[in-house]
């Protein structure tokens, strides 16, 4: 199965995906009102157990219509340290770009899949 091509957003970020040590994806369609919470336990996650490595966190969204990449986009990541108690955060880059193709997690995680090999 030949690989789609990947939105001209996402080629442009390759540079900052290259220079990460871990990349994280997160799939998503519709998903609004609990992507924030999903954002901001990442970046919990990888403060408290990934504190040395640089990270970069991608949404892989299927043609949300409901602002699903503005919310990952804006989720308050200072929020995390609620669920870490005295764990400092970790900078990580977050990314979100829309995947063009058949809708659905096997789609969405082939881009972050692609984006993760660049």
């Amino acid at each position: 199965m030949a690989e789609t091509p990947l939105p001209d957003e996402a080629r442009r970020a390759a540079e900052v995906i290259r220079r990460a040590d871990i990349v994280i994806g997160i799939p998503s369609y519709n998903n609004a009102p609990t992507i924030g919470h999903v954002v901001r336990a990442v970046y919990a996650g990888l403060a408290k157990y990934f504190p040395q490595f640089t990270a970069v966190v991608i949404n892989s969204d299927g043609g949300s219509k409901d602002n699903t990449r503005e919310a990952v986009l804006s989720a308050r990541v200072e929020d995390s340290h609620l669920m870490l108690l005295s764990t400092p955060l970790l900078a990580a880059q977050r990314l979100s770009f829309p995947y063009h193709g058949v809708p659905g997690k096997g789609s969405a995680l082939g881009l972050v899949f692609q984006m993760a090999k660049q």
